[in-house]
């Protein structure tokens, strides 16, 4: 909680006392910078916290529409994806692959993921990028076929980790993923990408469409300014 005064004008002006804000999530702030995003009608942010690096936030306007959830089924339908794939570079028709929960914000979706795993247990280590925040870093436990505890890294190599909800990613119940990556458009409605699995030669192109959006098409291309 921070007493806060402002001033108008130049230097010279006096100082005139603002109000009482609550800022942060417990740890003393080090850094802030706040720009209004007209199109999310929001403050987008960036925050640095002591012994922490700095990481992206929101501050909702009054007009800003989150997702609405009625259950916890609805926010886990909202990170949904109807996965379809084929062998890379080869034209054979696209196959069902299955469904996957991507993602761990309730108010933006992934639009760029980029993983691969050099352990044997196939962990997955690499980075994600929000809509419209900063690309982290991304570590993956996987504890069971295609499943992984996900943990994101705000602010640089030296942040703290936070729990970031179980994904699934991958098909393939006897194999894991070997490398992912995976981009978006429009705003994580669909995303396109590669994936290859381990014991497998070949590479695969993906696709992801949104469940709950309905989306059929995957954007490769960025939408004309309305």
């Amino acid at each position: 909680m921070y007493h806060v005064t402002q001033r108008k004008g130049n230097f010279l002006a006096p100082w005139d006392l603002a109000g009482t804000w609550v800022l942060g999530d417990g740890d003393h702030i080090s850094n802030m910078d706040l720009k209004y995003d007209d199109e999310l009608q929001a403050l987008a942010a960036a925050i640095g916290y002591v012994g922490t690096g700095t990481m992206g936030f929101r501050i909702a306007g009054k007009d800003f529409k989150a997702p609405d959830y009625e259950t916890a089924a609805d926010e886990a339908a909202w990170r949904t994806f109807r996965i379809e794939k084929k062998q890379f570079f080869q034209d054979v028709p696209w196959e069902a692959a299955g469904e996957w929960v991507i993602g761990g914000l309730n108010t933006a979706r992934v639009v760029q993921l980029e993983v691969d795993t050099d352990s044997p247990e196939g962990h997955l280590l690499g980075s994600v990028c929000y809509d419209k925040l900063p690309t982290i870093n991304f570590r993956g436990e996987r504890i069971a076929p295609n499943s992984y505890q996900v943990d994101h890294q705000w602010g640089g190599e030296t942040a703290k980790w936070y729990l970031c909800e179980t994904w699934t990613l991958g098909s393939g119940p006897d194999k894991h993923l070997l490398s992912l990556g995976l981009f978006s458009q429009d705003s994580g409605r669909s995303m396109h990408g590669q994936l290859q699995y381990t014991g497998d030669p070949f590479a695969h192109d993906i696709h992801a469409f949104s469940v709950t959006d309905g989306v059929t098409e995957v954007t490769k291309n960025p939408p004309e300014p309305g």
